[in-house]
């Protein structure tokens, strides 16, 4: 579904670490159908965890979107030097939706 792949791309790239509450809060109450799947974990504090190789993918998967190389236009800035160059030269768009 298409909203579970927009939620495993938040949780790859911003969400990772945060509680499920308050992800589920900021993402209008989402059910964590990622959770059944074995796609996220969430041990004993509470806390939504993703496989390194999942949030990585997760991430090749934000940078591969955008069809033009500029960092601005994708939904997550994750690398810090792009986040870097995105704020210095003012290129972000109302495409980017999370820093992280």
């Amino acid at each position: 579904k298409k909203s579970d792949q927009d939620l495993f791309l938040h949780i790859a790239c911003i969400f990772q670490n945060y509680g499920v509450d308050l992800v589920r809060s900021m993402l209008a109450d989402k059910n964590l159908a990622l959770v059944l799947r074995s796609l996220v974990q969430i041990p004993y504090h509470n806390g939504i965890e993703m496989h390194s190789l999942l949030v990585q993918m997760g991430r090749q998967i934000v940078r591969q979107q955008s069809d033009e190389p500029e960092p601005g236009k994708r939904q997550f800035l994750v690398d810090a030097k792009e986040i870097g160059d995105v704020l210095v030269d003012e290129t972000g768009t109302g495409s980017v939706i999370g820093i992280s």
